[in-house]
């Protein structure tokens, strides 16, 4: 892997482990350490407004809320990905993630 690829994959990829169904808690701290080092966790506990298209805002929005939400579908493996891809914003996917996987965890 060149040193281009290595940077490429670090940037989209949050933790080395991936939600596998059953390690979420694991997980959601691993993401959220690694999210809030990129400065980004605001994203996750609060939603993000989304601006108005005519906003100057917007295409920076767009760009964090896609770039977020791919970090955190890599975070997953694909079978627990499948169901989160088409959700719009992170807050989306990241209560959606919790309401499924939370309640399984606490019950085992």
């Amino acid at each position: 892997m060149t040193q281009g690829t290595k940077a490429f994959h670090l940037y989209f990829q949050l933790t080395s482990h991936k939600l596998n169904g059953k390690n979420y808690l694991e997980l959601l701290q691993s993401v959220k350490l690694a999210i809030d080092g990129r400065d980004k966790l605001s994203h996750l506990i609060e939603e993000v407004k989304q601006p108005q298209v005519d906003d100057p805002k917007m295409s920076k929005w767009r760009s964090e809320n896609s770039m977020i939400i791919v970090w955190l579908i890599n975070s997953m493996e694909a079978f627990v990905a499948k169901p989160f891809l088409f959700l719009p914003t992170v807050k989306d996917v990241w209560d959606a993630v919790k309401d499924t996987y939370l309640d399984l965890e606490n019950a085992s």
